[in-house]
């Protein structure tokens, strides 16, 4: 599995414990962040600290399991350039291409 950098990265559950640990990791590798979860305080306290690290990232609020949600999570991600890692935490790692 190769490293993130240059890569846009996908970070669902990403405002508490791995999610929030593999979203700071993956910036810090070099990867530009698409980060979601439903609570949307910790979610700018997250791209804030990633900016503040001259990381990139950019958030979405709301709950995956809503296909609406999902579906703008994802044309956000697409915006945000031709992504190529994925991590959720019900995954058991990240899928990187």
């Amino acid at each position: 599995m190769g490293r993130p950098r240059n890569k846009v990265a996908l970070v669902t559950g990403a405002s508490a414990g791995i999610g929030r640990a593999t979203a700071r990791l993956s910036a810090a590798e070099g990867a530009t962040l698409v980060v979601g979860t439903r609570r949307e305080a910790e979610l700018a306290s997250l791209v804030a600290e990633i900016e503040a690290d001259d990381g990139n990232a950019v958030a979405l609020a709301g709950d995956v399991r809503a296909q609406a949600y999902a579906q703008a999570f994802v044309a956000l991600a697409v915006l945000a350039g031709r992504w190529r890692c994925l991590y959720h935490p019900e995954l058991s790692r990240p899928a990187i291409d």
